[in-house]
């Protein structure tokens, strides 16, 4: 079960909503890159890919871990769709080595990310056939590429502290391999592509859920830092949503809810 089905249990879902803070409706934005892609969830997956790709050229020291693209290639049975795919993946890993320096790069990024996004379907879903290594078509690169225009990434680096696709030691493996898209600093950022700027419910528990695992680790002695916002970036309308963490610690159920969320997990995934 990943922390996306686990944070939506009912009993989880109940508790978690007891310390999540108000705020208010967000008003009308434009949107600044249309939704025309037929595969949105890819589309989602290869930005989240890109703004690591890129994030590398601004920031050398950031810490990365496999991608989920490598180990979707890892577990692969056919022989010839093995071969093409792990040839996708080291000409992405090159890209990362030469975008440090090339700004001209940025289409290259946009084709790779959107291949190793669906690369990820086979460690995630278990598919392997010729969908996985097809390349991208012109529209997706070329949404692709706004996004990716759009996105300020200075805004996304830190000086000391940067982390891509992080993840929560071994309280990651317990639920489900829960992964985040980026900490910066001493912030959780989570981007979300969807064609409408809306806030859902389960948007804020997944990041509550985060900082809960990210905590756990830190107690453990992960290197992670003591995170002071929790964030959902909007690409496409290039606007961000916060939540100070302390407005969940000044909480007087908080502590009540951790340890209930620390035995859900124990429990359920022994």
């Amino acid at each position: 079960m990943s922390l996306t089905s686990f944070v939506a249990e009912s009993h989880i879902r109940k508790s978690i909503d007891l310390i999540i803070p108000k705020f208010s409706r967000i008003p009308p934005h434009e949107i600044f890159v249309e939704s025309k892609t037929q595969h949105p969830a890819i589309l989602g997956t290869a930005y989240d890919y890109a703004v690591r790709l890129e994030l590398h050229r601004y920031c050398p020291h950031a810490f990365h871990r496999v991608w989920v693209a490598e180990q979707g290639v890892d577990s692969m049975k056919s022989g010839r769709l093995k071969d093409r795919a792990h040839t996708i993946v080291k000409q992405a890993r090159s890209c990362t080595r030469q975008i440090l320096t090339r700004e001209h790069f940025r289409k290259k990024i946009a084709v790779h990310a959107l291949r190793l996004a669906r690369l990820d379907a086979v460690y995630r879903a278990g598919i392997e056939d010729e969908t996985v290594v097809t390349s991208p078509g012109a529209d997706e690169v070329t949404e692709l590429l706004k996004l990716i225009d759009i996105t300020r990434f200075s805004d996304l680096t830190h000086k000391t502290f940067i982390s891509l696709n992080p993840t929560f030691g071994r309280w990651s493996n317990r639920v489900g391999g829960a992964d985040a898209d980026l900490i910066s600093g001493d912030r959780l950022i989570d981007f979300k592509t969807s064609a409408k700027l809306e806030i859902r419910p389960a948007m804020i528990r997944q990041l509550v859920g985060y900082f809960m695992l990210s905590r756990f680790a830190r107690d453990e002695g992960e290197d992670l830092p003591n995170l002071d916002s929790l964030e959902l970036h909007f690409p496409r309308f290039d606007f961000a949503f916060s939540i100070p963490t302390r407005l969940l610690l000044i909480n007087p159920d908080f502590d009540g809810v951790e340890r209930s969320f620390r035995a859900s997990i124990l429990k359920y995934y022994k």
